[in-house]
């Protein structure tokens, strides 16, 4: 998940925070909490965990992605970030939820590949579905 800070809002803390091309950007790979030292607008990009496969099963599906332009935010507000994880083998991928003033930008894990020989995809709500299990599997459908 990362959030790039607007140009009223000086520092924030929160993530792994980096400069890129002149953007100043919060990365988070574990849950915690976005606090900006000031008030405006935020651009915010939200990742679903990837799902998994078995062994020789098809390939996890990728996690949705959700991007949001422009999410108000307010000085010394601490806001929520849920980090999903990848999942277990042929799990579904984990739900990334980011919340500011009470709305949820959430983006679903990626469905879990197929077992082996021919198994279908698992399907994953607004994500990749899985892929099938090899020996003519069927995908999972998003």
């Amino acid at each position: 998940m990362a959030i790039n800070i607007g140009q009223r809002i000086r520092f924030a803390t929160g993530g792994t925070i980096s400069t890129i091309t002149g953007y100043t950007v919060h990365t988070f790979t574990s849950s915690g909490s976005f606090v900006p030292t000031g008030s405006g607008t935020i651009e915010v990009l939200v990742v679903g965990g990837g799902g998994t496969s078995i062994i020789n099963g098809g390939g996890g599906g990728g996690g949705a992605v959700v991007y949001n332009r422009l999410a108000n935010v307010k000085s010394g507000s601490p806001y929520p970030i849920i980090v999903g994880s990848v999942s277990l083998p042929g799990g579904i991928g984990g739900i990334s939820t980011a919340v500011f003033n009470n709305v949820s930008i959430t983006a679903f894990g990626g469905g879990a590949g197929g077992a082996p020989p021919g198994g279908a995809g698992i399907s994953s709500p607004n994500a990749s579905g899985g892929g099938g299990g090899n020996t003519f599997g069927v995908g999972g459908v998003s």
